[in-house]
């Protein structure tokens, strides 16, 4: 994975150097290294997915190359993350998995968040819909009233 190809470029799959490069660069922003949450996290997948044991070194660098990139993760990938490490039988040290369960936390908070604002928003909707329908009934009832106070003048003559 970290050789030569043959037009001399180093390939880019060695996430030990990613931690290396990105405290060279100007940026010092978790995303600097050219990576994204999403780009470290599915290498990590792929390796699992295709049944391809990465080397410990590999594995150690991914570590604490996505230490930093865990507040990026999804839900999804979060999950895909901690399956392919299950998979691999790769146990990250204690600081990656706290690291981890605050990012796991935060989610469930959102999703938490996101689901009862949906619940508020449906139950106002429902309430405005009874109330359209309440107006709506006695607009019918105050209508058939009118029709037969119609009727019944027509009746005595009026």
């Amino acid at each position: 994975l970290w050789r030569r190809t043959p037009a001399g470029f180093h390939t880019s799959l060695n996430p030990h150097s990613l931690v290396m490069n990105s405290s060279r660069s100007r940026s010092s922003t978790p995303g600097s290294s050219g990576w994204s949450p999403q780009a470290l996290g599915m290498c990590l997948v792929g390796f699992a997915r295709i049944r391809a044991q990465p080397t410990a070194i590999w594995l150690q660098g991914f570590e604490v190359a996505s230490v930093s990139l865990l507040p990026g993760f999804t839900t999804q990938l979060l999950a895909n993350t901690l399956w392919a490490l299950g998979r691999l039988r790769y146990r990250p040290s204690d600081t990656w998995m706290q690291q981890y369960w605050q990012q796991a936390d935060r989610l469930l908070f959102r999703l938490q968040q996101a689901t009862a604002v949906a619940e508020v928003d449906s139950h106002w909707q429902s309430e405005g819909q009874s109330l359209q329908q309440q107006q709506q009934q006695r607009r019918r009832e105050a209508e058939a009233a009118a029709a037969e106070a119609v009727m019944v003048l027509q009746a005595v003559g009026r």
